[in-house]
């Protein structure tokens, strides 16, 4: 077991981010604790296949998501985050998780949400590099934000058209429709965005 100390981290400010890289992270090591200022984070099952096509492994996922936190954070900092959670990498079966799991670190914040069924959930949020890795760390290969801030659930700061081809459905077909939906969005004066949805096709966000 190795502990990595690092003085400086990602705490809110793009500013901020002189030690946010992969090189916190140890590659030799089946498990490590990592504290990024004084928030201690372990590390588990370092070496585990994620990738298995690639040979990638859980700390090569761990390391990309520190690689990027900088440009990463400001756009899922203060939404409620919901965990998708591969347990057995990529390839193996994955489930939802709404509330953060017990016991976990206390500086971990969360954001209370009251469903319309009365339902109360308290959601992670990922604020800095710490409770990045933390929430990578359980499996979370990629991360599943609200479209709004917790301050305002109801009132999401952007959309997104989820085009994906029905089978035997070349992707010329997806990319046709994807600039269709860009060339709607900005007759009505938005600026849509595109991008492949890690899947099989394309989300324009606007």
């Amino acid at each position: 077991r190795l502990v990595i100390h690092a003085t400086a981290g990602y705490r809110g400010s793009v500013a901020s981010r002189a030690a946010t890289g992969a090189d916190l992270i140890p590659t030799d090591v089946d498990s490590a604790t990592v504290e990024i200022a004084d928030r201690r984070i372990a590390l588990t099952n370092l070496r585990k296949i994620y990738f298995p096509q690639l040979g990638l492994t859980k700390v090569d996922l761990l390391r990309y998501y520190a690689s990027v936190s900088g440009v990463l954070l400001p756009h899922v900092s203060d939404r409620p985050m919901v965990m998708k959670r591969y347990p057995h990498g990529v390839t193996g079966e994955f489930f939802y998780m709404k509330r953060p799991p017990s016991p976990r670190p206390e500086w971990i914040r969360t954001c209370r949400i009251e469903h319309r069924s009365g339902n109360v959930i308290d959601f992670p949020v990922v604020e800095d590099l710490a409770s990045l890795l933390w929430l990578v760390n359980l499996g979370c290969i990629d991360l599943n934000p609200w479209y709004s801030l917790c301050d305002d659930p109801d009132r999401p700061l952007y959309i997104h058209f989820d085009l994906d081809p029905t089978p035997n459905t070349p992707f010329a077909v997806v990319r046709e429709a994807a600039l269709i939906v860009r060339d709607v969005l900005r007759g009505l004066g938005m600026k849509p965005l595109a991008k492949t949805s890690g899947s099989k096709g394309v989300h324009v966000y606007v």
